[in-house]
């Protein structure tokens, strides 16, 4: 899975792995300043110490760092778009719709493993949740109605426009091919501008005309197609499909 910078995708996300089950390792108190830490999303991990197993020098992560990424898989299906990433946290589990953002923790875990448009805020609260929430909720329907799910509600394109009105910015050309730089007009919080930046990637996913509903047992989600005539989000979702027609003959 690929885990994008601000404003787009960039990043890999890293699993460093020794395959020398049998080399001497030392554990070092700290991590080595000339490496740069992997990162499990949008930020490295807590704390770290440097293992040296044969010639090879990598990072890995504290217990603290393991239980927290145990936590954060409930996010393994994150697609790397903004708008997506955030719409999909209604999560279908067997056929019904389920919020996966359900407290401010699930929030301030979701802001580490989404891909967002600008830099997340600091600290979160259930303000903060609320009003991601009543931003997400009309962005949902909105994409389902683009894909003939639904209706296209006044209310809906309202509530977003808002968002796009409450932090409005300019975005400019960068000095490189598919770069951009954006300029924040105003002095909107971190909150209002994420909300702002968001919006922004719901109305482009509305125009695209790769956008999907996976309706396959257990799924849901809003994707982008990688070729025209994908049906399903991923190989998993087809076979799941397939085993279930069969079932049915």
């Amino acid at each position: 899975m690929t885990q994008p910078g601000v404003g787009g995708p960039g990043g890999a996300l890293v699993r460093m792995r020794s395959n020398h089950r049998t080399a001497p390792m030392t554990i070092a108190p700290a991590p080595v300043a000339a490496s740069q830490p992997a990162r499990w999303s949008n930020g490295p991990w807590p704390s770290e110490a440097t293992v040296t197993a044969s010639a090879t020098t990598i990072a890995v992560p504290s217990w603290a760092a393991v239980l927290s990424r145990l936590a954060a898989r409930a996010w393994d299906w994150l697609d790397g778009f903004p708008a997506l990433d955030l719409v999909n946290t209604v999560k279908r589990i067997g056929w019904q719709e389920r919020e996966q953002l359900k407290d401010v923790a699930d929030l301030d875990s979701w802001l580490d493993a989404a891909a967002l448009p600008v830099p997340r805020p600091a600290h979160v609260d259930v303000k903060d949740l609320h009003a991601l929430r009543a931003l997400r909720d009309p962005a949902l329907r909105l994409l389902h109605a683009r894909l003939g799910r639904g209706d296209w509600l006044h209310a809906d394109v309202e509530a977003v426009n808002t968002h796009l009105l409450a932090a409005p910015e300019l975005v400019l050309l960068g000095e490189h091919p598919g770069q951009t730089v954006r300029y924040p007009l105003g002095d909107a919080s971190a909150m209002t501008r994420l909300l702002a930046g968001l919006a922004a990637d719901v109305r482009d996913a509305t125009q695209r005309s790769d956008l999907a509903f996976c309706d396959a047992p257990g799924c849901g989600l809003v994707f982008y197609r990688r070729r025209t005539n994908q049906s399903w989000c991923g190989a998993s979702c087809g076979n799941r499909v397939r085993v279930a027609r069969h079932q049915a003959t």
